[in-house]
C-alpha cells in the first residue's frame, strides 16, 4: 500500500530482491482503470485503505441503470473508436523526459487560472462542511484533480501545448465536478445500512420505468414484496420514500375503475441516494451531469 501511496504523486520506487536485483525508478507513475463490482469494493479497499487514503486516490463512478429500450438496442450501432485508438497511440508515444532531466510543467492562462481558482473556493467549502471521514479525505485528494484532468485534455489535443487554456479547464472542471458526484454516491453506498440499501434499491426499481409505477406493480415486480400483504407493504414504504422526498406521488385516473397512485423518483436523470448516517448524499449531490449515463454500457462501479 505504501508503494501505491507514493506512485499516486510519480515518487520515486526502489525494489531491491535478490532474485532480479536492484531497480529505482524516480519518478514511477501506474495509470490504473478498470471496473469492480460495488459490494466487493469495501473488501478490497479495507477500513485500513481509506484511513491512509488509498481509495481517495480513485475517481469513482457507479452511474444508476437507465431504463432499457428494446428498439434503441436493435438500431443501435457500432462506435467507431478508431479516433480514440489513435489518440491514445499518439498519447503514449510522447517523449518522455531524458535521464537526468526535469518534466516540462505547463502553465495555465489567465482565465484557466481564474476558473480553476473560483472552482477551488467552492470546492473548499464543501470540503469544510463535510464531517470528518473517507469522503472528506477524498475531497481533499479532488482539489488538484482539475489540473491532472486538464493536462491529460492539453496533451490529447496538441502534442506540444504551451499552456492550458480556459476550454480545457473547464472541460476538466466539468468532468472534475462529475466524478465528485459519483463519489459521493460510492462513498455513501460503503456505509450504508441494509434498511438504507433497500430504500435505494427500491428507488432505483422505480426510476426504471420511465411512466412511474403503482404500489401493485412495485408488489408484481419486486421479489422482496411477494406474498400475501405485498401490495400493503410496498405501499407503505413507497409513502415513507415520499415523506423522504425520495419520491413523488401522483394521483391519476384508473383505466378501469378508481384514481391510482403513481410514484416516481423525486430527481429525474438519476436515481437519488437515501440519507445515510454520514450526513453526506442528496442535499450535496451535483443536480446536473455532462456525461450521459444512459450511453454508459458498464452497469458496475469504476475506478479511474
Amino acid at each position: 500500500m505504501a508503494r501505491w501511496l507514493e506512485i499516486y504523486r510519480a515518487g520515486p520506487l526502489r525494489v531491491d530482491r535478490s532474485s532480479t536485483g536492484h531497480l529505482y525508478v524516480p519518478r514511477a507513475a501506474v495509470s490504473v482503470c478498470g471496473t469492480i463490482q460495488t459490494d466487493i469494493l469495501p473488501r478490497v479497499f479495507t477500513q485500513e485503505h481509506q484511513a491512509a487514503g488509498l481509495l481517495a486516490r480513485f475517481l469513482l463512478a457507479a452511474p444508476p441503470e437507465p431504463a432499457r429500450n428494446w428498439a434503441a438496442i436493435r438500431q443501435a450501432q457500432g462506435r467507431n473508436i478508431g479516433d480514440l485508438v489513435a489518440r491514445f497511440e499518439a498519447l503514449r508515444e510522447l517523449d518522455l523526459p531524458a535521464e537526468g532531466e526535469q518534466p516540462r510543467a505547463l502553465g495555465l492562462t489567465p482565465d484557466a487560472a481564474e476558473l480553476y481558482g473560483n472552482w477551488f473556493v467552492e470546492h473548499e467549502a464543501r470540503r469544510r462542511d463535510t464531517e470528518p471521514g473517507p469522503w472528506r479525505a477524498a475531497l481533499a485528494k479532488l482539489e488538484e484533480i482539475p489540473g491532472r484532468l486538464a493536462l491529460v485534455l492539453a496533451l490529447a489535443q496538441s502534442e506540444k501545448p504551451v499552456d492550458v487554456d480556459a476550454d480545457t479547464m473547464r472541460c476538466a472542471i466539468k468532468l472534475t465536478n462529475w466524478f465528485r458526484a459519483e463519489g459521493e454516491r460510492v462513498y455513501s453506498l460503503l456505509v450504508e445500512t441494509p434498511e438504507a440499501r433497500a430504500d435505494r434499491e427500491l428507488v432505483e426499481w422505480v426510476g426504471r420505468h420511465p411512466d412511474g409505477v403503482t404500489a401493485r406493480e412495485v408488489a408484481q415486480g419486486s421479489r422482496r414484496y411477494r406474498g400475501e400483504g405485498g401490495t400493503e407493504r410496498a405501499e407503505a414504504d413507497l409513502r415513507r420514500l415520499v415523506k423522504g422526498d425520495l419520491l413523488t406521488p401522483e394521483e391519476r385516473q384508473g383505466a378501469r375503475g378508481p384514481a391510482v397512485t403513481v410514484y416516481s423518483p423525486a430527481l429525474r436523470g438519476e436515481a437519488p441516494i437515501p440519507s445515510t448516517s454520514t450526513g453526506f448524499c442528496v442535499s450535496q449531490r451535483e443536480k446536473g451531469k455532462p456525461v450521459d449515463v444512459d450511453s454508459l454500457e458498464e452497469r458496475e462501479t469504476w475506478a479511474v
